[in-house]
């Protein structure tokens, strides 16, 4: 697929055609006198319609800043202050053996201050339709809840299930592999085959491997590299390859997801052998053939190394290969589930979801996985005998998942107060005003007290936005939380963003 190339923008230039028409009639005298009398007129029209038009002018103008539309001294709104200086957050570290129990003189936040908070944002663009529920993070005890049980559409905070699912059941040192296996061919005249077996690794470089990476952590020129030693031990200095996406199985790409999404640059169609999630570039549409994409890339990286390649657009099976030559590893599975939690990218989170799928012994496509998340919630306590979760994806792109927001509360308790690797759930979400799908909020003045101290995974649809994560309030209490919108009108959700970040402002300034 080409990316799409932006066309210029068409510069029109105004052009102004004169006429000066001369009379035929009378004598060369009357002629002249004519012609000095019409210069004489166009002098003035001319100087009239300047000044008409300067007026005219200065009238659109001066609507046009009444309104606000354009800058002035004229607008009809009061002068505004000058912006509020963005703190810089710092980051402070500290280290526990653990949560400890809350003596009686622990601070906690009083509900009748957090329910003042949530009154001021329900007045200030927060629908009243919203879902909402704030715990303290280390008793569990709610502080405030609003419709807190009813499943909701939940968007991009269907990942915190994902991440949490990956995280207990996959294994947060899981490594993927992407590995490349050698067959003999069936025909003598044809070269050997060398089979790109996916392992579900979706953030492959087409370079060398970058250790210090997460996207691109695995590099198929490094695999090419290894594979071509391994190859010319064998003896073998011409190859064709051939790719095997058979570890996800089903359909590539959700019935209820927009085929337009591709161009705009959300989703690609789900392979276990993609290189950078599908991405083209910045900006850009996704691939639609992610294994080719990643198979050409290999193949070229193998003539790079010295071995003669004869084709690469072919399927095989690593199950029947005779040999594994080289393989290369992606990032442990933690620093994938950060990545798809702080950069909200829906291929690694459909991706990490499969694997939660293998290890719960389910099919690896949509609704293995999905089923397998939903399960791990319920061994964690969170599903109800309604099954109040109910999942389509594990990206959140479908408007089907079900999510209530007291069951994103309850994991975060459970997060905060656990053991082992689910304990560092509230550390991979983004920072607001700092970093992913935060770094651009929390940097008003009505919310910049957040900046730096709220955690949380946004949730964004047309008719949807939510947050779900943590934050530190004034006098060092943690408080978990979930606010969740849907359902709403476009003109809504652009209210209502900017009334969640004031109100989580809020409970990280309140001294409740």
């Amino acid at each position: 697929m080409q990316p799409f190339q932006p066309q210029p923008r068409t510069r029109w230039e105004a052009r102004l055609a004169e006429a000066d028409p001369q009379s035929a009639r009378g004598s060369q005298n009357e002629r002249q006198d004519r012609a000095s009398r019409g210069r004489r007129r166009g002098r003035g029209w001319r100087w009239t319609a300047g000044i008409l038009t300067v007026v005219a002018l200065l009238g659109g103008y001066g609507y046009a800043d009444v309104v606000d539309a354009v800058p002035g001294v004229l607008t009809a709104e009061p002068p505004r202050p000058d912006p509020v200086p963005f703190p810089t957050p710092t980051l402070r570290v500290t280290t526990t053996e653990g949560a400890t129990p809350v003596g009686d003189a622990a601070p906690t936040p009083a509900a009748e201050s957090v329910n003042d908070l949530v009154e001021e944002a329900l007045a200030d663009g927060l629908p009243a339709s919203t879902g909402i529920d704030i715990r303290d993070a280390l008793t569990g005890d709610v502080l405030y809840a609003r419709d807190a049980g009813a499943s909701r559409t939940p968007a991009s905070t269907t990942k915190v299930l994902t991440a949490a699912a990956a995280l207990a059941e996959a294994g947060a040192e899981t490594r993927l592999p992407t590995t490349a296996y050698l067959h003999a061919p069936e025909n003598e005249a044809d070269p050997p085959l060398v089979i790109l077996h996916g392992g579900g690794d979706v953030l492959l470089g087409a370079g060398e491997s970058d250790p210090d990476a997460v996207d691109g952590h695995a590099g198929l020129a490094s695999l090419a590299q290894e594979t071509a030693h391994a190859l010319r031990g064998h003896g073998i200095d011409e190859v064709a390859v051939a790719r095997d996406e058979s570890l996800f199985s089903g359909a590539d790409f959700h019935p209820t997801w927009d085929r337009a999404d591709i161009g705009h640059g959300f989703v690609a169609p789900l392979s276990p052998l993609m290189i950078a999630a599908g991405r083209t570039g910045e900006g850009m549409p996704r691939s639609d053939r992610s294994g080719e994409d990643a198979a050409r890339a290999f193949a070229e990286a193998l003539q790079d190394a010295g071995i003669e390649v004869r084709g690469h657009d072919g399927s095989a099976q690593a199950a029947d290969a005779d040999d594994e030559l080289a393989q290369v590893l992606s990032a442990p599975l933690r620093a994938q589930a950060e990545h798809l939690l702080v950069t909200s990218d829906n291929v690694v989170s459909e991706a990490v979801g499969r694997q939660v799928a293998l290890a719960r012994g389910e099919e690896a496509d949509f609704a293995g996985a999905a089923r397998a998340v939903e399960d791990a919630m319920a061994d964690l306590g969170l599903e109800d005998e309604d099954g109040a979760i109910s999942l389509t994806d594990l990206s959140g792109l479908s408007y089907d998942n079900r999510i209530p927001p007291e069951a994103l509360s309850r994991l975060l308790v459970l997060a905060v107060a656990g053991e082992g690797p689910l304990a560092e759930l509230p550390s991979l979400m983004p920072v607001g005003g700092w970093s992913g799908t935060l770094s651009s909020r929390y940097r008003s003045e009505e919310s910049a007290d957040g900046a730096g101290i709220v955690r949380a995974k946004t949730g964004s649809l047309r008719s949807v936005t939510s947050l779900a994560g943590t934050l530190v309030t004034a006098d060092g209490r943690l408080l978990a939380f979930a606010v969740m919108g849907d359902g709403l009108e476009p003109a809504e959700v652009s209210r209502a963003r900017p009334a969640m970040d004031a109100l989580l402002a809020g409970l990280a300034r309140c001294g409740c």
